[in-house]
């Protein structure tokens, strides 16, 4: 995916991280919000600088932010695909817009070899 490697793309990721997904984090703390994969992508990069991801998103949202990369199952019914609902209805709720789409940051399916 050549997007992912553009400064425009990951700049306006890096936003929706910070203006959107760590506000949903410090509004609703106790929620279990899916990120996009364009903001996840973000959320991982931060997370390589353990001390000011620590710092940031202890000043940004009153904590250190856990990320739970082991729930996968996005059949329906699942955690994963509940969850992606009410990230979607909580985002439009919240900033006003169309919700945490954009493209090329969706999921696209699983992908099978060959």
């Amino acid at each position: 995916m050549p997007h992912y490697r553009d400064r425009y793309f990951l700049e306006l990721a890096a936003e929706r991280y910070l203006d959107k997904f760590l506000e949903l984090k410090r509004q609703r703390p106790d929620e279990f919000w899916v990120p996009t994969y364009d903001v996840d992508c973000i959320w991982h990069a931060h997370q390589l600088h353990p001390w000011k991801y620590e710092e940031e998103t202890a000043e940004l949202c009153g904590r250190l932010l856990p990320h739970d990369d082991s729930v996968n199952d996005r059949s329906s019914g699942s955690q994963l695909s509940v969850r992606w609902e009410q990230t979607k209805q909580a985002w439009k709720e919240i900033f006003r817009d169309e919700g945490p789409y954009r493209s090329g940051s969706m999921y696209r399916g699983t992908v099978t070899a060959q």
